[in-house]
């Protein structure tokens, strides 16, 4: 699992080093340097589970405010919603992930 953690911090420090030419590029560069931060951190420490829980609620809610725009649109092209959309799934599951590692289920 540290394999994956090492993956997920390079990928969403590499994402958020892609947003300075974002319209809105604070907000992004947040939850991607967030999301690479716990999945850094995550490699070295145990990290709570309530950054697990606080990363994905913020992305996963984030992600939900974008579905009627997405749908409104009926096509499926790519883009600024739906890449936008993706972004934070991939930041929910790579927190669920990361956090479900975290725990281990007893036989």
């Amino acid at each position: 699992m540290k394999t994956f953690a090492v993956l997920a911090a390079l990928s969403f420090g590499y994402f958020a080093s892609l947003q300075f030419n974002d319209p809105d590029p604070i907000r992004w560069i947040a939850v991607y340097t967030g999301a690479a931060i716990v999945s850094a951190t995550s490699v070295f420490v145990p990290v709570p589970g309530w950054a697990f829980g606080v990363l994905a609620s913020v992305a996963g809610l984030w992600a939900a405010t974008l579905v009627p725009e997405i749908l409104y649109t009926g096509v499926f092209s790519g883009n600024e919603p739906e890449r936008e959309f993706g972004g934070l799934v991939l930041v929910v599951a790579a927190s669920v992930i990361l956090w479900r590692s975290r725990t281990r289920v007893r036989d």
